[in-house]
Formats: structure tokens, sequence, C-alpha cells
């Protein structure tokens, strides 16, 4: 849970979107089997070629195949509402068109998305997810840092005193192993 928070307050800074909507969302691509690392790499990619419209030639056309261009994404507040305005846009073509589409401007792993649905398919999911009380607030996600921070910090802490000890009782584990050796080598 702390590294959940930390992971969701962290994302949500950096993207500039709500710790809600981003969890909305990804509990919505959870669907598909997938998780926040997913979400992350699936916003900042798709974010990254609707910015490269306007300046790469090949981005704009494989946007353009499926009917989208930069003025389509201009009045979204976020990287989930591009998502979302490209993700309706796909149910709105052929199978073969959307996969297409998914694969050029996604590649790779990340084109598992062309399976969901449009907007309003995100959308419910996204509605049936705080609904059903898979969203934490924002104050549970702060309570969640803060106690992994503070666990990371015992965990450096008894790090710490472990290498001290073993420093400090290290001579005398020495004298004891070579007290053994010698003993071990008058009995044989």
């Amino acid at each position: 849970l702390g590294e959940t928070g930390e992971q969701v307050l962290r994302m949500a800074e950096f993207m500039d979107i709500g710790t809600t909507k981003l969890q909305a969302f990804n509990s919505a691509i959870g669907t598909l089997g997938r998780d926040m690392d997913f979400t992350r790499d699936l916003l900042q990619t798709f974010n990254e070629r609707v910015s490269d419209i306007s300046s790469v030639q090949g981005i704009a056309d494989d946007f353009a195949r499926i009917g989208l261009s930069a003025r389509d994404f201009a009045d979204s507040e976020d990287a989930i509402d591009r998502f979302m305005v490209f993700a309706d846009k796909l149910q709105k073509v052929s199978a073969k068109d959307r996969m297409t589409a998914v694969e050029a401007i996604l590649g790779g792993d990340l084109s598992v998305v062309g399976q969901l649905g449009g907007m309003e398919e995100i959308l419910r999911l996204m509605d049936e997810a705080v609904e059903k009380g898979h969203i934490f607030s924002e104050q549970q996600l702060t309570l969640a840092a803060d106690f992994q921070r503070a666990f990371r910090s015992v965990g450096r802490t008894i790090t710490s005193m472990s290498n001290n000890l073993g420093s400090t009782l290290m001579p005398v584990l020495l004298r004891i192993a070579s007290l053994i050796d010698n003993i071990t080598g008058k009995i044989s």
C-alpha cells in the first residue's frame, strides 16, 4: 500500500492529473490485466505522441488515418482526457484500422489498449471503480506514502546498525574462526 501511495502521488503530480481520476483510469486499464506501471507508460507515451503531432510528420499521419489531428486534443484537460478522445475515435474505425493505428501510435505492449472500449466505456469503468471504493482518498495516499518513507528509513537504520555491529564483532569472529581451524586441524 505504501508503494502504491507514493506511486500514485508522484505520477499524479508529474502528469498534473487528480489522484482520484488517475486511480479510476488505472482501474479501467486494470480490466486488461495491467498495472500502474503500464498506465504510466501508456499515458507518457501517448502524451509524447500527441505532442509530436505538430512537429513529426509520420506521427501526424498515424493520427490522421483515424481522423484525428492536434486540434482534436486542444480542449483536453490532461493526458487521460486526450487518451479518451483517441479511444473514442478508435471505436469509430474498422478493427483493422484500429489495430494499425494503435500499433503505429503506441506500439509494442501498449497496443493492448485497442481492446478497451471508447470514452463511454472507459468512463463507465472509472465510475465503477469510484463507486466500489477502489480509490484511495488523498489523505489515505499521503498516509501510505508517509508510512513507506518511514519504513524505508527504519530499514536503512537497521542496515546501518547491522553494518556497525558486524564491523565491531569482526575481529572477535575472525579469532573464533581461527581457533576453530586450529582445533579442527589438531583433531584431524
